[in-house]
């Protein structure tokens, strides 16, 4: 069981490089998402108040409201807080997601879109990209990505 802490954001404090650079690769990760899922309604959250808040909310095309917490990873490891993987417990059964760009070391320019489901985070924290994912798409196949993950979401509203 995963208990949630309120903490004042002034009080935590992460390296400056590491920060940086996830923040730059995941703002770069969201660009691409935004400007590729086009039949999303999507809207970017910054929340430093509510640790453990996804990064985006989303309206899919038939209107079903979801979450999706962005990721870049460049091995097999995807980093959670406990928050996160709290907020993804507690909402199994609900559209709340979680997206990794995998990126490759080999070829910098080459990587891949996975897409987990909610009751999936704690296997994804543990076995990293080992998990295997619900969906999967190379960089060229947001289209494909767009029509299939809406039919996903759809499902939570059809079989609730």
């Amino acid at each position: 069981m995963y208990q949630i802490h309120c903490i004042d954001a002034i009080s935590i404090s992460y390296s400056d490089t590491i920060s940086l650079t996830v923040a730059k690769k995941e703002s770069l990760f969201w660009r691409k998402v935004k400007s590729n899922l086009k039949s999303f309604e999507l809207i970017r959250i910054e929340s430093w108040t509510n640790l453990g808040i996804p990064d985006v909310l989303g309206v899919s095309p038939r209107g079903v409201y979801f979450t999706a917490e962005l990721k870049v990873s460049e091995s097999n490891k995807v980093s959670f807080s406990p928050h996160q993987i709290a907020y993804h417990k507690l909402r199994e059964k609900s559209p709340a997601f979680i997206l990794v760009q995998a990126l490759s070391k080999k070829y910098p320019r080459k990587y891949g879109v996975l897409v987990f489901s909610p009751d999936q985070v704690e296997e994804l924290a543990a076995n990293g990209l080992k998990t295997t994912p619900m969906l999967s798409f190379d960089q060229g196949s947001w289209s494909n990505l767009e029509e299939s993950w809406s039919k996903v979401i759809e499902q939570f509203v059809d079989n609730p």
